[in-house]
């Protein structure tokens, strides 16, 4: 969690609550997103678990990206690769699809 280093951060949350039966998780990329996760939890039925991190973070989705939950979104189009991130690795993970077409 930024500062605070990598002894304050885990990820055995998104394992352990994904073990959970009833449970929807949701990891926002930015602000966008996170705005629009919450208002589908606030609306939906059982428990909701969405992770957020401390830190500000780029923006990645513009004013028109619409959340829907349960479906991943292709942000660019590619051949070799694939690259999957979700959370706050979505703008680093933009980031070297970048580098790797350059």
């Amino acid at each position: 969690v930024g500062e605070d280093g990598t002894s304050h951060q885990s990820i055995e949350d998104l394992a352990l609550i994904n073990s959970l039966p009833g449970f929807t998780v949701v990891v926002p990329a930015d602000a966008i997103e996170t705005a629009q996760a919450v208002r589908v939890a606030a609306s939906s039925y059982g428990p909701f678990y969405i992770r957020l991190c401390r830190l500000k973070m780029p923006l990645v989705y513009n004013d028109d990206y619409r959340f829907k939950l349960g479906k991943a979104v292709t942000m660019k189009r590619g051949e070799e690769v694939t690259i999957i991130a979700i959370g706050t690795m979505v703008a680093a993970a933009l980031e070297a699809a970048d580098n790797l077409k350059r």
